[in-house]
């Protein structure tokens, strides 16, 4: 459910969560692929070479269709919507 392409609206930026080897992970244009495990059932960590530490927290609607997730990097928190 939380495979898809997701965009920051202000800044354009793309960024792709997919599933390989049954691993998701986190994956910006021209970056590799950052494996993210999970915390809870919608709250992942995974560490990113040019950015650290990174929090992905994915949120669902009342039919638990994902919505947006939020990137947590430090101090800084970004809303990627999700676009399919």
């Amino acid at each position: 459910k939380y495979v898809g392409e997701y965009e920051l609206n202000r800044f354009n930026n793309q960024i792709t969560i997919g599933k390989h080897n049954g691993n998701l992970y986190f994956q910006a244009p021209d970056n590799p692929k950052v494996v993210i495990s999970p915390e809870t059932e919608s709250t992942f960590y995974g560490t990113a070479d040019e950015l650290g530490e990174i929090q992905v927290t994915f949120a669902l609607d009342t039919k638990r269709n994902v919505k947006y997730f939020v990137l947590r990097v430090g101090f800084l928190s970004l809303q990627f919507d999700k676009t399919n």
